[in-house]
């Protein structure tokens, strides 16, 4: 999974020159893909001193809600009985008052002599139980249709046959969910070709709406008035890395620098209006452009610019703000502390928190999840897999019974995607250590779980041989 950490910080949206020029010379030299961190991380983190924490002996205070951490949703209830926890191996959004469950499933197409396999992104109505595909693979649909029209005589594989070991062409498709923001699931494609016919790799990012199964343009998320300004932004950052890798290269900064240089320059990586995903930071909405790379040159590679604010999102906005989290204010760090070790975001709702501490320098990458009340005092919830995403109020939002049946239903049908299903319930004691939540892997029989997609095992065994 390249499903990577969003770093939401105070500066998060400014961005060094210094740090775009490395980022292209890396790129184009050839070292892989970049990491989309260094686009969101203008400024280290700011240490968080460690606040003084008062462990409760006494009963939780009431709460109910939904917290999408890494691969997993979390539904978390406390009260006088203690803490219950109970985690499903499923990715929720949550648009126009109803919750979906947002997956990857997988698309094959081959024959004997020729492997097409994509993959599709679904969005399932948890309160309908309808699915329908948001995005669909029709590189690799069309390029399977093109041959079965040239090879009349083919016929494609069952699910239970197997191909030539060496194919004569490949195409391969794989689709990474990003983030979802209420209706928009950002992504990453990634397309690899082989065979007599040529090889290369085409590395690219999209947003798709929900609501309309389409692409989503920039107008639909920002609004038509503020959309040509962030293109305009856009261009502008693609030329500014463009002028500060040429300034390099003057002033003799290596043949890594002199090789960016000309691939710039050449266009092997020219701006796409539609590559691109929505991140946050501190409850404001970013949108951050991946030029990817064409040609020999550029195969395989995208070049990260660096995050463009969002003014004034649209109306969709407004419903998706109040489920993510914003980061506790910071202090001087204390003596003897490590810089930078610790960030601190929050949920509040009334007089209750949820706390989510990242340990940004341990061994561990998990979440310590804490419930705090108004007077300070906290209840230990466990740890859960990072990045925290999204968290919804269950007495916020008020499900009603159908809608509430619905996400039990969620919850129960995915443990039918592995072979167990795990709960935990966590009752307020002091010194307690804190539990790891861990939800149920999926297995093959079930939809896949988004941001973890995979290829069917026959294109795999071709691709390895």
């Amino acid at each position: 999974m390249r499903h990577v950490l969003r770093r939401r910080y105070d500066r998060w949206f400014a961005v060094t020159r210094r740090a775009v020029t490395t980022s292209a010379v890396v790129i184009v030299a050839g070292c892989g893909r970049v990491d989309r961190s260094v686009a969101t991380t203008g400024a280290a983190a700011t240490a968080h001193p460690p606040a003084r924490r008062t462990v409760s002996t006494q009963p939780a205070p009431p709460a109910e809600f939904l917290l999408v951490a890494g691969d997993s949703t979390f539904w978390v209830t406390s009260g006088s009985r203690g803490i219950r926890v109970r985690g499903a191996p499923l990715t929720l959004a949550r648009y126009d008052g109803r919750f979906y469950e947002v997956y990857v499933t997988d698309i094959d197409r081959s024959f004997y002599d020729a492997v097409f396999a994509g993959q599709r992104i679904y969005r399932r109505d948890l309160l309908s139980g309808d699915s329908a595909a948001v995005f669909e693979d029709t590189t690799v649909i069309r390029a399977a249709s093109g041959y079965a029209d040239r090879h009349p005589d083919d016929r494609p594989l069952e699910s239970d046959e197997d191909g030539a070991e060496e194919p004569a062409s490949t195409l391969t498709g794989e689709v990474d969910i990003v983030d979802v923001h209420g209706p928009f699931v950002s992504f990453e494609y990634h397309e690899s070709r082989g065979g007599s016919a040529g090889s290369g790799e085409l590395v690219r990012y999209g947003v798709v709406d929900m609501r309309t199964r389409r692409s989503a343009p920039i107008a639909a998320i920002a609004g038509a008035s503020d959309a040509p300004r962030i293109l305009r932004a856009g261009r502008d950052a693609l030329g500014a890395v463009r002028d500060s890798v040429r300034a390099a290269d003057t002033a003799g900064a290596g043949d890594a620098v002199h090789e960016a240089a000309r691939a710039l320059h050449d266009g092997v990586f020219a701006f796409d209006p539609g590559s691109f995903t929505l991140v946050d930071s501190s409850r404001m909405l970013g949108i951050v452009f991946a030029v990817p790379g064409r040609g020999g040159r550029g195969s395989g590679k995208s070049l990260t610019l660096p995050p463009i604010r969002v003014h004034h999102p649209t109306e969709w906005w407004a419903e998706v703000m109040p489920t993510l989290p914003s980061p506790i204010a910071r202090g001087a760090a204390p003596a003897g502390s490590t810089p930078g070790a610790s960030v601190t975001e929050q949920w509040r709702h009334g007089p209750t928190e949820v706390l989510a501490r990242y340990d940004t320098i341990a061994d561990d990458p998990g979440v310590e999840l804490v419930l705090r009340d108004s007077t300070q005092r906290e209840w230990a919830i466990g740890r859960v897999p990072g990045p925290t995403q999204r968290l919804f109020w269950l007495d916020a939002s008020a499900p009603d019974t159908s809608e509430r049946a619905a996400l039990h239903r969620a919850f129960d049908e995915s443990a039918l995607y592995a072979d167990d299903a795990r709960g935990v319930r966590l009752l307020a004691r002091p010194h307690r250590a804190v539990p790891r939540l861990v939800s149920a892997p999926r297995t093959r029989g079930g939809p896949r779980l988004a941001g973890r997609p995979r290829r069917p095992d026959r294109a795999a065994r071709r691709r390895r041989a």
